[in-house]
């Protein structure tokens, strides 16, 4: 995750924002799915080492999307963000306790997926050149 974090301004300009979370998001998704489906220490590694790729890029520009559209836009993006932080761990704990860990984190990669198909639906800032 810190590693994106470094590389993720770079990635921003190269590719645009709209690229970076589509790709981000969907490698996170499949990161985690592979951990989940695979089993076992290796994969786990792998497909989490993906998930903090992934996700770390997809957040900065997240925030800078919504502060281009103004001061409400980001506080409703950061509530977002902490109302997620507050109810994902319930959440997964739920789900996790009437099904599986596995189906507990598969919610995890279901809403990783959500956001790469909503990357799509946003008009992102081009690409600057």
């Amino acid at each position: 995750m810190g590693l994106a974090r470094l590389f993720a301004d770079g990635w921003r300009s190269r590719w645009g924002d709209g690229r970076v979370v589509l790709c981000g998001s969907a490698l996170a998704a499949a990161g985690l799915a592979f951990a989940l489906l695979s089993g076992g220490v290796t994969a786990a590694l792998v497909g989490f080492a993906c998930v903090g790729l992934g996700c770390a890029a997809v957040t900065p520009c997240v925030y800078v999307a919504a502060a281009k559209q103004g001061s409400e836009a980001l506080a409703l993006v950061a509530a977002m963000g902490t109302t997620g932080l507050l109810a994902g761990p319930p959440l997964i704990g739920f789900v996790a306790s009437s099904s599986s860990l596995v189906w507990g984190l598969g919610v995890v990669a279901a809403a990783a997926v959500v956001v790469s198909l909503c990357s799509t639906r946003i008009q992102w800032a081009p690409v600057s050149g």
